[in-house]
């Protein structure tokens, strides 16, 4: 990594994970360091976001199902019975990783790099974990939101 861009990311992904969660959500994504991983018989969803340029990875936003639907209902100003199948909630959790990996980007833009970021991806299921290439630095966030597990997993390529 170069020049320093990715010093001090964790504070950083922290900072801008409370920053979109009160915004758009007014609620509060507390720092929880010594979290347990969500649990794999919990039906989970993750949004997914490449960046590429000067630092190329990748940034993953998981919660429960549940929670995601929770956070739909939330942003979208409704109750959580009126949402309609995955769609909505698969959209709406694209956007809010969206909107993490944005203010990332732009940090690292600040930071003399240059950043551009992919459309999301959903994953869905119960079981699975998200495997990185060797050489890749993983930062691993714990957050609980609400009495919720979320976890915010910055990849950048070594």
């Amino acid at each position: 990594m170069t020049n320093g861009m990715t010093d001090d990311l964790d504070p950083l992904v922290t900072q801008l994970v409370n920053k979109v969660f009160a915004t758009m959500l007014q609620m509060k994504a507390e720092p929880a360091p010594g979290q347990a991983p969500l649990p794999e018989i919990t039906p989970h969803v993750a949004g997914t976001i490449g960046f590429s340029g000067s630092i190329t990875g990748v940034i993953h936003l998981n919660c429960s199902e549940t929670f995601a639907r929770t956070i739909t209902a939330t942003m979208l100003g409704m109750q959580e019975w009126q949402i309609d199948g995955n769609e909505m909630v698969n959209d709406v959790l694209g956007e809010i990783t969206n909107m993490i990996a944005g203010n990332v980007a732009s940090e690292l833009r600040n930071r003399g790099g240059t950043c551009a970021i992919t459309i999301p991806s959903i994953v869905r299921g119960n079981s699975f974990s998200i495997c990185h290439v060797t050489g890749s630095k993983s930062i691993i966030c714990n957050f609980n939101c609400e009495g919720n597990p979320v976890v915010v997993e910055l990849v950048l390529k070594g």
